[in-house]
């Protein structure tokens, strides 16, 4: 398996099919544009195209457009599928059918999120994955925890045995277990409200005021006894948000631009704590953060007030209109709001198989023309839908084969560099940061670069970057580059910037002692080193003893070559 994803067949078949849904797009629009029929578009539907629209300008303006993993590229991409797939379901599909086949398809994502979990299937082999996989097991324990919503909502519906009603309650023992083994409190209040919902269904609660109080007056009680699961991740989250408010109030109405979260926040982290304002406790917690731990602040942060007032529009209309009024949908509105109740504590948006199993439900529950809609028969109204949803299409698929090409020179350039082969490793990485960046490209090429000689080169390539990816990684490369040009005083700048970005963090200030070490005055180094030894970090790790017994056997080493001086002076 491990053979043939490193071979690069892997990539091609994701590359094979996301290319025929971005082009099938095309065609069925081709081809419904053709037919002299009445043109049904959902209210929802009208404003989640604006909304993404919106996204993309703002993608395309700003300085972050060329990132690899940008969530707007995969919000496009999901709204092509979704497209795609309510058209095909609108015209040839069979709802049972296709309900089965998403069922399918959630087991099967789920299996391929296991696997690469526990490394028996290799990353990037997800399903519906356009390149890479969730990285995380909080990622995971959500994903199957709001497959679950879906499956107990429909329970009726979809259960028509015995051997499926058990097979459903097999998986939420199975979600529930795995929640607590990676302590998910996300995934835990999902679980429990899946079973809340097992239970109103069954009980025939139907008031929806009444549900929806139930289900509120849980969350929250239940969200409160899971946050005493991890208080320090919690107050870090806290913290995290908190501070990413300060900054919304910056730019307040069309925001710091679409992917800018992760730079402009460490920034500021690192501005903050270099000021002298931050609390020991607020440097304990303080981490590197790349996620507001929240889609609606994510979303005010990059794409300001309008954006998070389109995004709200959206789900209202969602709701209110397609859930409410009719029987079919209404099973649903529990897996909408599962969605909405885990976009407030991750990054929902920014990941694809989110995004296709919410819009693959959507899509399989809005076959009914009854729907309220737009209806729209003149030519030029179908020509000024129409047009922008071909070009999307034909964006989506130039950005998906872009990544495509990035991710085999990417290949190419990592299998070279581990063969020592520096020079055409440098080569392969250059054409990947000609068409995106990511924070492991950047590291790699630059590494590539200092084990080919090219330090001034490594330093110049790393600075052009670093308002792309300001990461503590970078800073302390940049520090490890300049120390050896033996520039220490810019080798210090950057090293105390990753040290104030993680203040808790111990690496940087032992990058800064083996500077002063080297640098400064014996009894300035000495007291530095004094400090270090008594500083309080968050996880002093085996790592961490070796740093420590290292700038020991620096010291040691430093004064014996001083007493050997002084005595050959005598």
């Amino acid at each position: 398996m491990n053979y043939f994803y490193l071979n690069g067949y892997n990539s091609k078949i994701q590359l094979f099919f996301n290319l025929s849904i971005c082009f099938g797009t095309i065609l069925i629009f081709a081809y419904e544009f053709g037919k002299n029929r009445i043109l049904i578009i959902p209210k929802s539907d009208i404003i989640l195209i604006i909304f993404i629209f919106y996204l993309i300008f703002l993608h395309l303006v700003g300085p972050y457009r060329n990132l690899y993993d940008s969530f707007v590229l995969k919000l496009a991409y999901s709204l092509i599928y979704f497209l795609t797939l309510k058209s095909i379901a609108l015209r040839f599909g069979n709802l049972v059918l296709l309900k089965y086949l998403l069922v399918a398809a959630i087991v099967i994502e789920g299996i391929f999120i296991i696997g690469q979990l526990f490394h028996f299937i290799p990353n990037g082999n997800l399903l519906f994955s356009v390149g890479g996989s969730f990285g995380h097991p909080g990622y995971t324990s959500i994903y199957i925890a709001i497959a679950i919503i879906f499956l107990i909502s429909n329970f009726d519906k979809l259960a028509y045995s015995t051997f499926w009603k058990y097979t459903f309650c097999i998986l939420l023992l199975f979600s529930i277990a795995f929640n607590i083994k990676v302590i998910s409190r996300t995934g835990l209040l999902l679980n429990a409200c899946a079973i809340l919902i097992f239970f109103l269904n069954r009980y025939k609660v139907t008031s929806i005021p009444r549900r929806a109080k139930i289900l509120g007056i849980f969350c929250f009680i239940s969200l409160a006894v899971l946050s005493i699961l991890k208080t320090d991740s919690s107050h870090g989250r806290i913290f995290v948000m908190k501070n990413t408010i300060s900054l919304i109030n910056k730019s307040l109405l069309f925001g710091n631009g679409t992917d800018s979260f992760s730079s402009t926040f460490n920034r500021n982290q690192m501005e903050y704590f270099a000021s002298g304002r931050g609390t020991e406790k607020e440097k304990l917690l303080a981490d590197y953060v790349t996620i507001p731990y929240n889609d609606y602040l994510k979303i005010w942060f990059e794409t300001g007030l309008v954006g998070l007032i389109l995004l709200i529009l959206y789900f209202v209309f969602l709701l209110y209109y397609e859930t409410s009024k009719k029987k079919l949908l209404a099973e649903n509105k529990y897996f909408v709001i599962s969605f909405l109740i885990a976009m407030c504590f991750w990054n929902i948006l920014g990941e694809l198989p989110f995004l296709f199993l919410f819009f693959t439900v959507l899509a399989l529950n809005n076959t009914q023309s009854t729907i309220p809609s737009l209806f729209i028969s003149q030519s030029y109204w179908k020509i000024i839908y129409y047009v922008p949803i071909m070009a999307l299409s034909i964006f989506s698929g130039q950005k998906i084969y872009d990544k495509y090409i990035f991710t085999e020179n990417k290949r190419q350039a990592d299998g070279l560099a581990l063969k020592d082969n520096f020079s055409k490793s440098i080569f392969y990485y250059k054409k990947a940061t000609d068409i995106f960046v990511s924070q492991e490209v950047i590291s790699a090429y630059a590494l590539a670069l200092k084990s080919n000689g090219d330090i001034k080169y490594a330093i110049e390539f790393l600075k052009n970057n670093l308002n792309k990816y300001f990461s503590p990684d970078h800073l302390i490369l940049l520090g490890d580059l300049y120390f050896l040009e033996k520039r220490f005083d810019e080798s210090l700048k950057y090293y105390w910037m990753a040290h104030f970005n993680l203040p808790s963090k111990f690496t940087p200030l032992y990058k800064i002692a083996k500077v002063y070490i080297y640098s400064k005055n014996r009894s300035e180094t000495d007291i530095f080193i004094g400090m270090l030894m008594n500083k309080k970090i968050k996880i002093d790790s085996p790592s961490v003893l070796l740093m420590k017994e290292e700038l020991k056997y620096l010291q040691r080493r430093r004064d014996k070559i001083s007493k050997e001086k002084l005595s050959i002076v005598n």
